[in-house]
């Protein structure tokens, strides 16, 4: 839905010896408006959509000024018009005509031959009209009146009499100068493209010489835009009492969207923001109604009537362990039983970035008695940032709510992958590298990189259906690396899982920035180049789970020695080939800790203190912000109890 508006605007033009300038209408006595000061009143309608510039003020035209008609055919397109000088406009007689700061007169006018001042002068000039413009609008600087041509069309007079224009022709209107518009021009079927536009300025029968021509013209495109549509309806509340209760909508449509919120059908004061935080509330207040309407330029779009229930306060259900079953899953228990019908519905969460007003809805919530699965909407959990699950509105079997607004911290979870086909930086040259080639920091730089899997002397049937590197013949153990950035992992990351999922001929040992993680048919001793294999077994893929300790935060290496069991083995085998394959997953579950804010009053004043030097302290007047920065010192605040209420919070740097 669009609104048209229309105004009515005073404007006085009042001639001096100064020049022309703008007195305010309260300022003239309206029997002297038009008889002294020729006013114009506008009236203008502002019509439904935007507007694109067509023509400015200082636009350039081509103008004639001998004191003649230049030609029957002068305002036609066809008209050659090159010989015409060519100025940007005001246009005007004489040069201080006008002299105000909002229009400059920039090409002066000829007086006319000697003594015999001109009748007429005649402009043109090229406009374009693009291809979405409905509608035309000029704004007019004349003295003392004009005719105006599309295309060789009229489209308009200013104070000219009815009938044939000639040379000659005198403006009835023997006044000053006179600003008009915004006025809708007439153009049936104008097509978009290049026009052009004609303009022939007369003067008034008087012994008073003066002349000025200016021209703005824009066009008016059409709105485009959506109205209001809610897309997340505000659920209904359950608060102890002395406790505020928070209402929040979802809306999409073309901004800016406005919110106003009622109570029992009456505008809350204030309550005009996405959310919206009661007083604290009273045993009063049980069942008052709330809902909430979004309008926009376009329309207006009503919420769900909910209502808000208010209980003395009682021991409800507490969130007791969350965790991470997948990347886009996650699981919270309970300390009871809770109602499946308030614990499956997904208005009662959602996930918060600690330290900001970062949201995350949640979806496909399911109910298992005392734990619930999820979801997030739309996105991820961003792995490296912490997030804590908001919980309202839980009830358990007795019906008694969950604390409003209960928290607890989520873990998130990442994943890197690597597929078998993997690069590998690898070596089989035979040297004896000792140990130092599994270490983090070991230069690899002369090492070779291929795309894995990797074979000797023949390609195993499960490699044949898959690109694989050829390796040359090695004196001893095949060495292979690879680094797995980890930058995503916190300090306090736990549950690190490494799933291994490899090809190996014929033995191999692993190990993880440095530390040895597994043996694949390999004998218990000490490793050395020359080391055999413990057996010759057919070729297969194993998959392994491990939960190593030692990963860290950045640059991870997986290193593998692979040997074969070779000529002479402990299982006297005759065979000389090897090969190496592995695919790699790191899953970690980031535990964020959470900041606990703690408040003690005293007289009439309040302490603030928490734990965590990398957590700052907010406040703002009300939850909706604006938020500012509070200078503390050393993990506290101390400040006055007034009857102002403030808000505080802690945000990471």
């Amino acid at each position: 839905m669009t609104t048209q508006r229309t105004f009515i605007v005073f404007i006085v033009f009042a001639q001096t010896k100064k020049g022309m300038r703008i007195k305010p209408f309260g300022q003239i006595r309206p029997r002297r408006i038009l008889g002294l000061f020729g006013a114009l009143i506008l009236s203008i309608q502002c019509c439904s959509g935007q507007t694109t510039n067509i023509l400015d003020w200082s636009g350039l035209w081509r103008y004639f000024d001998r004191g003649s008609l230049p030609a029957t055919n002068w305002m036609m397109p066809d008209f050659d018009d090159s010989q015409w000088p060519e100025q940007h406009g005001l246009f005007g007689y004489p040069r201080l005509e006008i002299t105000t700061t909002d229009f400059w007169m920039q090409t002066p006018m000829p007086y006319g031959h000697g003594l015999v001042p001109f009748s007429a002068y005649y402009f043109r000039t090229k406009i374009t009209v693009p291809s979405d413009v409905l509608w035309l609008v000029a704004w007019n600087l004349i003295d003392d009146g004009a005719v105006f041509y599309v295309d060789g069309s009229e489209v308009g007079r200013i104070a000219m009499p009815a009938g044939p224009i000639e040379y000659e022709t005198r403006s009835p209107r023997d006044a000053e100068v006179g600003l008009t518009g915004p006025e809708m021009l007439s153009l049936p079927n104008l097509a978009p493209g290049e026009h052009i536009l004609a303009v022939e300025v007369h003067q008034a029968a008087s012994q008073f010489v003066d002349t000025v021509f200016g021209m703005r013209l824009v066009g008016g495109v059409p709105f485009t835009g959506q109205s209001p549509t809610i897309t997340r309806q505000p659920g209904s509340q359950t608060v102890y009492a002395a406790f505020p209760a928070m209402f929040s909508v979802e809306a999409t449509g073309t901004a800016p969207l406005v919110y106003q919120w009622s109570t029992n059908g009456v505008a809350a004061l204030g309550a005009t923001a996405r959310t919206y935080t009661t007083r604290p509330s009273t045993l009063e207040m049980n069942g008052m109604r709330v809902k909430v309407a979004v309008s926009n330029d376009f329309g207006r779009a009503e919420s769900d009537e909910v209502t808000l229930r208010v209980i003395e306060s009682g021991p409800g259900p507490k969130l007791v362990w969350a965790s991470a079953s997948a990347s886009d899953r996650y699981v919270v228990g309970f300390d009871r039983q809770v109602v499946q019908s308030t614990a499956s519905d997904p208005n009662n969460y959602y996930f918060l970035q600690v330290g900001t007003t970062n949201r995350v809805g949640v979806s496909n919530v399911q109910w298992g008695v005392s734990q619930v699965r999820m979801a997030p909407v739309g996105t991820l959990l961003i792995p490296g940032t912490d997030w804590v699950l908001v919980v309202n509105n839980v009830t358990d079997r007795d019906n008694v709510p969950i604390r409003p607004n209960s928290q607890i911290a989520m873990p998130v979870y990442l994943v890197l992958s690597n597929s078998v086909s993997a690069a590998w930086r690898w070596d089989a040259s035979g040297r004896d590298l000792g140990t130092a080639w599994r270490e983090v920091n070991y230069d690899d730089g002369d090492w070779t990189e291929g795309e894995g899997s990797f074979h000797y002397a023949m390609t195993p049937p499960t490699l044949s259906q898959m690109a694989s590197s050829p390796l040359p013949a090695s004196q001893g153990a095949y060495y292979f690396r690879k680094a797995f950035d980890l930058a995503a992992l916190r300090p306090n990351a736990t549950n690190v899982v490494l799933d291994l999922v490899h090809l190996i001929d014929d033995g191999a040992v692993f190990y993880l920035n440095g530390l040895e993680i597994l043996r694949y048919r390999m004998p218990p001793e000490p490793i050395k180049r020359m080391s055999f294999a413990r057996s010759n077994p057919e070729w297969g893929w194993t998959a392994v789970k491990l939960s190593p300790t030692n990963v860290v935060a950045g640059t991870n290496v997986l290193a593998v020695e692979v040997h074969n069991a070779g000529f002479g083995g402990p299982t006297g085998g005759a065979t000389n080939s090897a090969a190496f394959g592995m695919s790699v997953s790191f899953t970690v579950t980031n535990a964020p800790v959470i900041p606990a804010l703690h408040v003690v009053t005293s007289d009439n004043t309040a302490t603030l203190t928490w734990s965590g030097s990398v957590y700052r302290l907010e406040s703002a007047p009300v939850l909706e912000g604006p938020w500012e920065n509070v200078e503390t010192e050393a993990g506290q605040y101390v400040t006055a109890i007034g009857d102002t209420p403030r808000f505080f919070r802690l945000v990471t740097p």
